[in-house]
């Protein structure tokens, strides 16, 4: 018969210990691994971006002002919240002489803008935006305009700002103009 001596018993018992250790760390890695893909996904799902929609956009006068009016739609694609502080609107043109310029106009909440009734949502500051939810409506600007030089405009660009580079913008190049008649016959 084999005799066992107590070493050889305690370097068994040592083995199997460490075998066990070995599984042991092998499965706590696995369910570490896991945390951190999960961890991840949920970082990368909160950083998604919001996705702006150009609706519709015109431009129209009303007492001897200029204004463009748009209709965007703002998706938040993450699972966290999100809030514009800022909108604003940056019109490049160029006018009779060639000089280029930039204007930028914050948003003009007391203009309605034509043909709109009151059932449409006006888009306000602060803009809030849930997790995965869309959020639309109007917005009207003051453009820049002068009785004794002509404009041609290159780019309306709406801008909202919001914290964290969590900025987005739509742009149009042609915007329709809508007249009083048009409003008139949307009534």
């Amino acid at each position: 018969m084999i005799q066992l001596e107590m070493t050889d018993i305690i370097a068994a018992i040592a083995t199997i210990i460490a075998f066990g250790s070995l599984l042991l760390a092998g499965r706590s890695y696995q369910i570490s691994r896991r945390a951190l893909q999960l961890t991840e996904a949920d970082f990368n799902e909160k950083r998604l971006p919001i996705k702006p929609y150009l609706i519709d956009g015109f431009v129209f006068r009303e007492e001897d002002k200029k204004y463009a009016a748009f209709a965007i739609s703002y998706t938040n694609q993450s699972s966290s919240h999100a809030t514009f502080y800022s909108l604003e609107l940056e019109v490049e043109f160029y006018d009779e002489e060639g000089i280029y310029g930039k204007a930028i106009s914050a948003p003009d909440f007391k203009v309605i803008p034509l043909g709109i009734n009151d059932n449409y949502k006006k888009l306000e500051i602060p803009l809030n935006l849930l997790p995965k939810t869309t959020v639309s409506g109007w917005v009207t600007f003051a453009l820049p305009f002068n009785l004794n030089r002509r404009y041609r405009t290159d780019s309306y660009k709406v801008r909202a700002e919001g914290p964290e580079g969590r900025d987005c913008f739509v742009e149009a190049c042609l915007l329709r103009r809508v007249t009083s008649e048009e409003k008139n016959k949307a009534k």
